[in-house]
């Protein structure tokens, strides 16, 4: 008899430890937990990254205005017998189908990290590589359990320097490093599998120089490409606001040697034939979010055009008092002889 209350006993002490562990790991059935969404398993994210001035969320009237007070030409003295057009606008050159799988490619060999917020409050993290446009998580011990609610996403590359709510950029990373925002996503109870998508952007902006000249050629230009005021060199993204302040900066100075250029045969009264030059390397320079773009300075330091040396003739340009993130600019100095 004692033994078998003894056996009874042991049965009914496994039993109530085998209860207290259920308790103890709250049930996860269907990527739910108690009652909450596994980000990981049951939301798919998808990224897409965009094209320079992809994606812009100015209304189209706004923006047209923007840019054609931007792309007005001002003229600017040059000294001696010679003038300059010079104008700032929205570069609207898209890479090829071809430029743009590769830049993809190059893209997704990176790290992305997902961090979703209720509200300003972080609810989770999670680390991963991307295949396809489609996000995989890597980390076994990151988890994301979200109650049914409104969300933002936020994704970045590992081009986004993070320290706990601190998100840092620098300049040499203004080409490569992407952010992509989804905001007021609904995740809801369902057993079904979720989707957020991500658009994802440049974080820095580009500009390219042209220089055309009308009637007759520029001779061996050289150029240096400065500012008047230092520029940001590293930039902070908020997460509650969504927008950039710059943190670190310095001058500008870059060295331009220009290509013997190109012959452009639009002759009309109003539009001479021109001749068109840029950088040998055919390169863009890359700024930060928040660079003034009137603080642009292009300084000719050789060469010569009319049989007129360009040594010392500089021009600014059109005041753009921010630069914005994923937008790519072409700035032009047209040369005139001042008859």
């Amino acid at each position: 008899m004692k033994k078998s209350k003894k056996t009874i006993i042991s049965a009914a002490c496994a039993l109530l430890a085998l209860l207290t562990t259920a308790c103890s790991n709250d049930d996860v059935v269907d990527g739910k937990k108690n009652g909450q969404i596994d980000a990981k398993k049951n939301i798919e994210f998808s990224l897409k990254f965009d094209d320079y001035n992809a994606g812009d969320t100015i209304d189209h009237a706004t923006r047209a205005a923007q840019d054609a007070e931007l792309a007005k030409p001002r003229i600017i003295p040059m000294g001696d017998m010679m003038y300059a057009e010079v104008s700032m606008q929205r570069d609207t050159t898209k890479a090829s189908p071809k430029e743009k799988a590769a830049a993809t490619r190059a893209l997704s060999n990176g790290t992305y990290t997902i961090y979703a917020y209720q509200g300003t409050t972080l609810k989770g993290t999670l680390t991963g590589t991307v295949t396809s446009n489609v996000f995989t998580p890597t980390s076994s011990n990151q988890e994301i359990y979200l109650d049914p609610g409104t969300y933002t996403f936020v994704c970045c590359n590992d081009k986004v320097h993070v320290s706990g709510e601190t998100w840092t950029i620098d300049r040499t990373d203004a080409e490569t490093a992407r952010i992509g925002i989804a905001a007021g996503k609904v995740v809801t109870a369902t057993p079904n599998k979720q989707k957020v998508a991500f658009e994802m952007k440049h974080v820095g902006c580009r500009a390219k120089i042209n220089v055309r000249a009308d009637g007759f050629p520029i001779w061996d230009a050289t150029a240096t490409f400065t500012s008047t005021a230092n520029i940001p060199t590293k930039v902070e993204f908020s997460t509650a606001t969504q927008s950039y302040t710059m943190k670190d900066n310095a001058p500008l100075a870059e060295n331009i040697t220009f290509n013997p250029g190109e012959y452009e045969n639009n002759f009309s009264i109003n539009h001479p034939n021109m001749y068109l030059y840029g950088p040998t390397d055919n390169s863009f320079y890359y700024f930060l979010p928040t660079t003034n773009g009137a603080n642009l300075k292009l300084t000719l330091t050789g060469g010569t055009a009319y049989r007129l040396p360009l040594n010392g003739r500089s021009v600014t340009f059109p005041a753009l008092s921010s630069m914005e993130p994923n937008g790519s600019y072409l700035l032009t100095m047209k040369l005139h002889y001042n008859y």
